[in-house]
């Protein structure tokens, strides 16, 4: 990653240092968080500063933690049919 870093041009640069701006961080810290996560992720490193992306709200709802007579009840609402790996206990 560092390497990379020292690979930069000055276009490059001034782009993630705008992002870091906006981030309110230096910019070293900010192409080592991005480009290290998705070196993790076994991803290929950024040179160019992502485009940012719009969060949706979380259209999950609260988290309901029920206890009727000693049996606990957990109940997560969510927009759409669950994902694989989920149960519904009997």
């Amino acid at each position: 990653m560092v390497n990379a870093w020292r690979t930069l041009t000055r276009q490059q640069y001034e782009a993630w240092t705008s992002t870091a701006q906006k981030a309110n961080m230096n910019t070293y810290p900010v192409f080592s968080k991005i480009t290290g996560a998705l070196a993790a992720a076994g991803l290929p490193l950024l040179m160019d500063t992502p485009k940012p992306e719009k969060i949706k709200p979380n259209p999950v709802g609260e988290l309901e933690i029920l206890n009727r007579g000693g049996l606990i009840t957990l109940r997560l609402r969510g927009p759409r049919a669950p994902a694989q790996r989920t149960f519904r206990p009997r």
